[in-house]
Parts: structure tokens; C-alpha cells; sequence
């Protein structure tokens, strides 16, 4: 980014509009990995983009393209992928009746209880392929993967003891070793909801923190 600044060479958008209902989206591979896989289940039809190509970034270009907080060196790539209909649900939630909210939210549960059915080969909290997690709640870098959740939830006490000290940390609730991974989103937030002028869900997109995650992961960062 600094030969750019100085050069005066504009960067690229993160995020382009193609022609054809397509769009070009500068991420990692962690988000390319995560829509392959949904796209390639059988039966599962949801509202998220399909994936047509994603082309490495070479090195010597990589400083024209923010590809996220948490792109790593060989993670970046240009994802090519069909563009999805609607806009942001931000704060326009606010002025929806209740109607429409539970209307959206029980669109919502489809889709989460949709994906929450997949179930890994194994128990391992990762991202997909085995790949490091990605939580923007959690760390600015990767993390794991894991073998199990119980080392999952072992380093999240050792980060928690951290901050909080022996004695608050005495106050929380039960750790649940034996909890399931389910495959999760991990960054379910207004602006990765898409709407129509309705309030009716028309996408789910950002999926570079998905991956398999205590069961429990999405409803919890929601809340």
C-alpha cells in the first residue's frame, strides 16, 4: 500500500460489479473454500453466492487489493462470483414492523438451520479444508485449528484468563466439552443480511469466517 500512496496509483475495490449479475471480490481463501463447499452439497439451495473461478493474487500485485483484516500472504485471492439481489438490512431493521421481522427472522432460521444440519467428518473446530478459524469476536488473526472443542475451549480459557483473572473467571458457566460442530457463518451482522424493498431475505453473504464451530457458535455471536 505504500508504493500505491506515494505512486498515487489507485487500489482496487474491494468489491467490483461485473457485468451479467456477476461481481469480483477481492478476500482470502478461506471465503472461496467456505462457498465451494455449500455450493457443492447436494440439496442445499440457498441464498448465497456461487462461485465461478477464484484466481490467485500474484505476490508483486497484492498491495493494489484489500482482500480483509485478516489476509494472509498466501491466502489472496479474486473471487469470481454471481452477484445476489437486495441490499443491506442495517439499520433499516429499525423501522420494520413486527411483521416483517418475524418474517425475516424466521427466513433466517431456514437458511442457519439449513447449514447447521451439515455435519463434519470429524470433530475438529476449523475452517474449512482444516484450515485456521477466522472470529472477528475472538482474534485479528487466525486461529487453530483444533482437534476437538475441548482444546477449543481450552484456549479460549487461557485467552479469557488473560483479561479476566482467576477469581471472575470462577463465575462462569460450565464449559460443554462434548458439544458438536456444526458448520457455522461466524459473522452474522446486519450488513451481511440481504433484503428486498419488502424486508424479504434475498442473500447471506461474507462468508470468510465460516467453518466448523461448536454448534452453538452462530446463535451465540448473534446474541
Amino acid at each position: 500500500m505504500w508504493f500505491i500512496r506515494h505512486r498515487k496509483i489507485p487500489a482496487v475495490p474491494r468489491v467490483i460489479n461485473l457485468y451479467g449479475g456477476m461481481l469480483a471480490k477481492s478476500t482470502t481463501y478461506r471465503e472461496l473454500d467456505a462457498l465451494t463447499y455449500i455450493n457443492s452439497v447436494d440439496g442445499l439451495h440457498l441464498p448465497v453466492p456461487q462461485v465461478l473461478d477464484g484466481l490467485v493474487i500474484p505476490r508483486h500485485i497484492r498491495g493494489y487489493f484489500n482482500c480483509g483484516s485478516l489476509a494472509d500472504d498466501e491466502g489472496s485471492v479474486l473471487l469470481l462470483m454471481t452477484s445476489l439481489p437486495g441490499k443491506p438490512v442495517g439499520a433499516a431493521l429499525n423501522d420494520y414492523s413486527d411483521t416483517q421481522v418475524a418474517r425475516l427472522a424466521k427466513q433466517l432460521f431456514t437458511v442457519f438451520h439449513s447449514i447447521r444440519e451439515l455435519s463434519p467428518t470429524n470433530n475438529m473446530v476449523c475452517g474449512v479444508g482444516g484450515r485456521g478459524c477466522t472470529s472477528y469476536l475472538m482474534s485479528l488473526s487466525t486461529f487453530g485449528p483444533f482437534d476437538s472443542v475441548a482444546s477449543f475451549n481450552a484456549w479460549m480459557v487461557l485467552r479469557a484468563e488473560s483479561r479476566l483473572g482467576s477469581v471472575r473467571m470462577a463465575s462462569l458457566p460450565k464449559r460443554i466439552d462434548d458439544a458438536e460442530t456444526r458448520f457455522s457463518h461466524g459473522d452474522l451482522t446486519p450488513r451481511n443480511v440481504l433484503v428486498d424493498e419488502q424486508g424479504n431475505l434475498t442473500g447471506v453473504i461474507d462468508w470468510e469466517a465460516a467453518g466448523w464451530m461448536p454448534r452453538h457458535w452462530d446463535p451465540a455471536y448473534v446474541s
